[in-house]
């Protein structure tokens, strides 16, 4: 019944890639009929040959179709056959992957877009070079020398049998350790969000196969590696590895010998600097390291080389930031500023590509200590964090799952004795960080309000540059920073704080100092000046909230197609109950229009996001009896969904040539695509208004009635509750809206009613 179906949705919507796809995949995973699904994904392939995610999906089809052959034992030369074809297509979807856009850059096209960088091509490739180590050796332990080059294909018995897949297993091993090196760093610098780590099987089926194929066994092969010979990201985690402070003095001492031996190599260089860094997390007695002032000379003498990488200026970052009086006096002058404009350009040129929508971890940050003790690795913090922690949920956190913006990492005591609290100030939206007597502009890790002024950080390093973490608001003119927590329960109003106001009457709470604001409140009605959060409690409530970021859980908004409507706040009320809150929003809203059904209040929950309907005012969205977790206002952009959901746009231009007129409909008919087609139609009609006058002008002949024929993107667009502003693309968030759409993107085709 299932395929039947399919069937019938793929005949009829002969153009939309997503039919054979899901046709595929149901085939290969669930009837194991990999012809046919191979069959199907080529068609979806026809459909939109950029798609890097349906060439994906053909390569799970042959690499589910390989384990099938793996498991039988066929024949080798039958098993390289489906080899080959799974290599090709993850090849292919990487290439495609390579070439699409970020949608945000100025110059990305409209169909060959992605958020995200797709790297499933990549990993698959992984994982088929695996099965293909262990299918072939499980044969023959002679495969294994071939696969990793210290022998030739003819040592194999039969060798005449598989001359004709030479090329596939000559390449297998030069591929896999540059899929090896792109993963190393997407998977040290960065994670899918603050929230959100990366699945545990793609860092062991990466581990697997460099240790199948890269690394030495037997004898030295030219093309195998050392266990000494690690990448500037694979030392990084050597302390996320668990190794010992003797196996990192041996890599110390090997990074030292290679250096000596490469003067002029600026990798060389780096390897050896970091190598003392890290080992110095791990042991700061050990014997072998250098001092920091070695290790600047050991990178001064690359600093005026042109194009170096973001690795190269992190290094001169950390080395180079002075925060201790006694090295004032260098012999070594760096413009930081200058660094950090140069790590910032590089990383683009680099890195920007594949991590976008990606969280970048801090990877190092500064310390108290002097020396190189002051250069603390981020495995550092997280193992001071958890060494103490009994709850067997909190042991299991691992360096690579650390939620970097949760407050109670920066209250822990530990924490805050390890790390050196950095002097900086807020000028114009920008951050900087003081060293001297000069400015270092850096980035934020939170979002903070429109504040001018004094303020102090722990300060982290990314692969992108120096980044704020625990921000907090100082006092001008004092230099001592606002504590979050106040100690007296009569201070424990914010310091700008209000006085209780009778008959619940809104009273006034001004925290300009404050990053968080904590207080107790006797009951009443309140309002923040800065946040524009307003309460009501008939109790007396403990209550602490600050501003949060839309950017940690742009991936859930992306999903549910949801955008801001507001700030996001971080809400907890720590003793009593409030009656009612009433969450800011700066969106424009129509007074005539059923403005309860117009937006959703968004959760940010330990089990998931959820998102909760309100009753709304022209500046708020109240919730009764409210729960607590970070909440704001968001909206869905329908006219943006109608684009990217209507895909047979011809036809409703057919019913609407008699009020555009021929040069109009002319124009439409020749736009390349649906997307294109539906903007132009909707720039045509001028918005809103004028389509739904357009729907009410029914026509005599019921088989070429606009309204029935499309009465689903009609009626998405008639329950708008949110006016135009002047800007296409603001309208109604509600989820039956965009059900209704998705209805009329299936049976968009559907004729009127005898």
């Amino acid at each position: 019944m299932c395929e039947e179906l399919f069937e019938i949705a793929t005949t009829i919507f002969e153009k939309d890639p997503l039919f054979p796809q899901a046709f595929a995949r149901f085939l290969y995973i669930v009837l194991h009929k990999f012809d046919e699904a191979e069959h199907q994904a080529r068609a979806a392939i026809v459909c939109d040959p950029q798609n890097s995610f349906l060439r994906d999906t053909l390569g799970q089809i042959h690499k589910k179709h390989l384990r099938t052959h793996m498991k039988k034992r066929s024949p080798i030369a039958k098993f390289l056959d489906v080899a080959q074809l799974a290599i090709k297509a993850f090849r292919d979807g990487e290439d495609a992957a390579e070439s699409e856009q970020d949608p945000n850059t100025s110059n990305a096209q409209s169909k060959n877009v992605s958020h995200a960088f797709n790297c499933s091509g990549l990993c698959g490739y992984i994982q088929v070079a695996n099965i293909i180590f262990d299918t072939l050796t499980s044969f023959n332990q002679k495969w294994r020398g071939v696969l990793t080059g210290e022998e030739s294909i003819l040592v194999l018995p039969k060798a005449e049998d598989v001359l004709d897949y030479e090329d596939l297993i000559v390449k297998l091993q030069v591929n896999v350790e540059r899929k090896h090196a792109f993963f190393e760093k997407y998977l040290i610098y960065s994670k899918p969000s603050r929230y959100k780590s990366e699945p545990s099987h793609i860092q062991r089926d990466v581990d697997m196969c460099c240790s199948k194929y890269l690394l030495q066994h037997s004898k030295p092969a030219s093309s195998c590696h050392s266990i000494m010979d690690r990448s500037f990201p694979g030392l990084f985690s050597c302390l996320d590895r668990g190794y010992c402070s003797y196996f990192l003095e041996r890599i110390t001492e090997h990074t030292r010998k290679k250096h000596e031996e490469q003067m002029s190599e600026v990798n060389a260089a780096m390897n050896y600097v970091l190598s003392n860094i890290v080992l110095s997390n791990k042991d700061e007695t050990s014997q072998v390291l250098r001092t920091l002032t070695d290790l600047r000379g050991i990178l001064w003498r690359f600093v005026e080389k042109i194009y170096q990488s973001p690795e190269f200026f992190l290094l001169v970052l950390l080395l180079f930031w002075l925060n201790e009086p006694q090295h004032q006096h260098l012999h070594f002058k760096v413009d930081l500023n200058s660094i950090v404009e140069n790590m910032k350009t590089a990383f683009d040129q680099k890195y920007k590509k594949y991590f976008r929508s990606r969280y970048l971890r801090p990877l190092f940050f500064l310390g108290q200590d002097t020396g190189l003790k002051r250069l603390v690795h981020s495995w550092k913090v997280h193992s001071v964090h958890t060494k103490h922690r009994k709850n067997p949920k909190q042991k299991r956190k691992t360096w690579a799952n650390l939620d970097w913006g949760n407050n109670q990492l920066w209250k822990d005591s530990d924490i805050q004795n390890l790390l050196l609290r950095v002097r900086g100030v807020f000028k114009k939206q920008q951050l900087f960080a003081y060293v001297e007597d000069k400015e270092i502009a850096i980035y934020s890790d939170q979002a903070f309000v429109s504040y001018q002024g004094p303020a102090s950080f722990f300060l982290g390093f990314t692969i992108k540059g120096p980044v704020a973490y625990d921000i907090k608001f100082e006092q001008d003119g004092e230099g001592a920073h606002v504590d979050k927590f106040m100690e007296s329960k009569e201070d424990l109003v914010c310091r700008a704080a209000a006085i209780l106001c009778k008959n619940h009457n809104p009273v006034t709470l001004n925290p300009v100092t404050c990053l968080t604001v904590r207080f107790t409140a006797a009951p009443g009605s309140y309002v923040c000046t800065v946040t524009g959060l307003r309460w009501e409690s008939s109790i007396e409530v403990e209550l602490e909230y600050c501003w949060s970021n839309w950017e940690l859980v742009s991936e859930v908004l992306e999903r549910e197609q949801y955008h801001p409507g507001g700030p996001l706040l971080d809400i907890t009320v720590i003793r009593g109950t409030l009656n009612a809150v009433h969450l800011p929003h700066f969106l424009c809203l129509g007074s005539e229009s059923p403005l309860s059904d117009a937006v959703r209040v968004f959760h940010d929950e330990d089990v998931g996001a959820s998102f909760e309907t309100c009753s709304l005012s022209r500046f708020h969205a109240k919730l009764l009896q409210p729960t607590f977790s970070p909440k704001a206002v968001c909206f869905v952009d329908n006219m943006n969904e109608l684009t990217q959901k209507v895909r047979l746009v011809s036809p409703i231009a057919d019913d609407l040539k008699p009020l555009i007129g021929d040069e109009k409909y002319s124009i439409i008919r020749g736009c390349a695509t649906p997307q294109e087609q539906m903007r132009t139609l909707y720039s045509f009609l001028e918005g809103v208004p004028k389509l739904k006058e357009v729907a009410s002008r029914r026509r005599e002949s019921a088989g070429s009635c606009l309204e029935w024929r499309w009465r689903h993107v009609v009626e998405t667009l008639r329950s708008s509750g949110v006016e135009n502003c002047g800007r296409p693309g603001i309208f109604r968030c509600e989820k039956a809206a965009c059900a209704r759409l998705q209805q009329a993107d299936v049976y968009e085709s559907a004729v009127c009613p005898p």
